[in-house]
């Protein structure tokens, strides 16, 4: 197999423009595992409650000064914990769906490739949209062999494989 480790995340903050809650994983990769909530934050006017062990990233468009001398830019950058997780490069913007369709990148620090399948995903004025999800499929190691694990992803070579992690992902305490 070359996926490791599965994640669903999906917008379900009603107040903060950019959140994605996990809803699903393997809980099997530390990276994230290591980021859950260890406390609980109550919702204020403008933050959605925190529970215990929840999971939560942020999506946000990259910023234009971001990477200004860097041979490619990521589309969107993924936080996690206030710190950058990955940028999400998509590989082309002409999509049969805008709102489905997939990207990649790989962890800071790591070796390690993020494949990403957006559905139901759009940002409008700066905001996720409600019901947005994002998958996110690890492949660890894999990182300098992300065009062949990509093209893979698109011919559905790895379909089965990805239903599998799916299956096996429990759900999430939201």
């Amino acid at each position: 197999m070359i996926f490791t480790d599965y994640y669903c995340f999906s917008k379900l903050s009603l107040k903060t423009a950019t959140r994605l809650d996990c809803v699903a994983s393997t809980k099997s990769y530390e990276i994230l595992e290591r980021a859950r909530a260890t406390k609980a934050k109550a919702g204020t006017e403008k933050q959605d409650a925190i529970k215990v062990g929840s999971l939560r990233i942020y999506h946000n468009r990259t910023p234009e000064h971001y990477g200004v001398n860097s041979a490619r830019k990521p589309a969107y950058s993924v936080t996690l914990g206030g710190k950058n997780l990955s940028g999400a490069y998509i590989p082309s913007t002409e999509f049969e769906n805008p709102t489905c369709f997939i990207g990649w990148g790989d962890v800071k620090g790591t070796s390690d490739l993020i494949v990403f399948v957006f559905s139901a995903f759009e940002v409008i004025d700066g905001r996720v949209s409600d019901g947005a999800m994002l998958e996110m499929f690890i492949a660890r190691d894999y990182a300098q062999h992300f065009r062949n694990v990509l093209d893979a992803v698109q011919d559905g070579c790895l379909d089965e494989e990805m239903n599998l992690l799916r299956g096996t992902a429990g759900a999430e305490n939201v």
